[in-house]
């Protein structure tokens, strides 16, 4: 039997990882709040074609936001409804929160929330 969506998760689901992230972003800026994001993957003509390109070094899973407030640093992983966290997301998680710090994990759907956290520094 096939589950059927209402009109709001079909939009939610047909929200990818990026735009999320830019959803993101443009609400924690708006705050006040300083933005890092390191992508994982670069454009394999990155250098060839003159874009914009970078290495990282660190260990995978790190979260895809460090954001700085006027008066915290929390790290933020962005999954789309769908998404999974891998393992070496979840050490990060475990770690992160073992020594005291904020994680989260948002959503689309989870919008509200990030929002209200955002607004609280």
């Amino acid at each position: 039997m096939a589950v059927r969506l209402t009109p709001e998760q079909r939009v939610l689901r047909a929200i990818n990882e990026t735009a999320w992230r830019n959803n993101v972003v443009l609400h924690a800026r708006a705050r006040g709040w300083k933005v890092y994001f390191v992508p994982d993957r670069f454009h394999a003509n990155a250098k060839e074609s003159g874009s914009f390109y970078t290495t990282k070094m660190g260990d995978r899973g790190y979260p895809d936001l460090t954001l700085v407030g006027p008066s915290s640093i929390i790290f933020v992983e962005l999954k789309t409804e769908t998404g999974r966290l891998s393992p070496d997301q979840e050490e990060w998680r475990d770690r992160i929160v073992a020594a005291g710090g904020e994680w989260f994990l948002w959503r689309p759907s989870h919008l509200d929330d990030a929002i209200k956290r955002l607004e609280e520094g």
